[in-house]
């Protein structure tokens, strides 16, 4: 890929909310809570909520997770556990993210 990116592998409780790496975050989002756009690999684009992560008080402002909007995203997809999803940064200024979706099914049993 020739943009940044980071992958993550679905676990139960992204049906809920995703952790943004916090690499990537400090990087290429914004310190404090904002929109980003997910495009999915047919172009439909969703609006979704990225904030600090209040969860972990204690780490930097760095650590981010997506969360309104995440759910509605994971449903229209019909993604699941043990996919796995690399989100591209293609828009750096409006933040927009393409998420490439690989399967879990299309790989189980080889």
């Amino acid at each position: 890929m020739k943009n940044p990116s980071f992958m993550v592998i679905l676990k139960p409780h992204n049906i809920n909310y995703l952790y943004v790496p916090a690499d990537f975050s400090k990087k290429y989002l914004r310190t404090s809570s904002e929109l980003i756009t997910l495009e999915a690999p047919n172009g439909d684009q969703c609006i979704v909520s990225c904030t600090c992560n209040a969860s972990k008080p204690s780490s930097s402002s760095s650590a981010k997770r997506i969360i309104r909007g995440w759910c509605g995203f994971f449903r229209e997809n019909d993604l699941e556990e043990g996919d796995v999803c690399v989100f591209e940064l293609i828009n750096r200024r409006n933040i927009v993210l393409k998420v490439w979706i690989y399967r879990v099914a299309n790989y189980a049993g080889r």
